[in-house]
């Protein structure tokens, strides 16, 4: 951290971190934005939709449930299952944020953790809130407005791009899977399971989404707990 040790400068350290994360984010937030004005939501509904959930696969997953015409509780409980790891990335970072400010300053430190953020940040062991608002606006900002410009101009793309966008949140999470094997190959067994068992519920036995994506999950993290013990390796 750079900026100092004043509150703003902990902040300015934030937004700049956050820089690589919105590289990220904005090719993969214009998808989301084409995507939603594809299944037959306006601009404001996507807009509205990251501002609020600011969950990139999450949204993906209930846009795509959407457009299949799945029951709206389907949907709510399916994200609900995938969002289920903010929990525990946010006892990890409650745990390590120096000095806390009270419940209203946590949660609002909650809302902005997602995976990439939740890498970035724990990075340290003492985190100052400071630095996590900027890191967290750094990178909220950068979703919302990526799917602004998805929504408003994505069409207008050629179709050979807006093919190879829609790669982007798939190789942003293996970017991120594999900067993780590279100190340890176990995490390859519950993404792997995970993987398998989501392909053969979905393309072989024909199960949709709703209910597929929760139960690899379930396995995923089965298999991840029934790995051997890392420092044992």
């Amino acid at each position: 951290m750079s900026g100092g040790n004043s509150r703003y400068g902990r902040l300015l350290d934030g937004l700049r971190g956050a820089v690589p994360i919105a590289v990220g984010y904005v090719p993969v937030a214009i998808t989301f934005g084409l995507l939603a004005r594809n299944g037959g939501l306006s601009t404001a509904d996507a807009m509205v939709a990251s501002m609020f959930a600011f969950a990139g696969a999450a949204q993906f997953m209930a846009i795509g449930m959407f457009a299949q015409g799945i029951a709206p509780v389907q949907i709510v409980v399916a994200t609900f299952f995938l969002n289920l790891r903010h929990i525990l990335m946010s006892s990890v970072i409650v745990h390590r944020l120096s000095p806390t400010r009270g419940f209203a300053q946590r949660a609002a430190l909650a809302y902005g953790v997602t995976d990439e953020t939740f890498a970035v940040a724990t990075r340290d062991e003492n985190i100052a809130p400071a630095y996590l608002h900027g890191l967290e606006i750094g990178a909220w900002g950068s979703w919302v407005a990526g799917t602004v410009i998805g929504a408003v101009v994505g069409s207008l793309l050629p179709p050979l791009v807006q093919a190879a966008l829609g790669f982007a949140l798939y190789a942003l999470f293996l970017s991120l899977l594999l900067s993780h094997v590279e100190r340890d190959a176990w995490l390859l067994v519950p993404a792997v399971a995970a993987a398998a068992t989501n392909a053969v519920l979905r393309e072989l036995i024909g199960v949709h989404a709703g209910l597929a994506f929760p139960v690899a999950m379930v396995v995923g993290a089965a298999a991840g707990f029934l790995t051997p013990d890392r420092s044992e390796s």
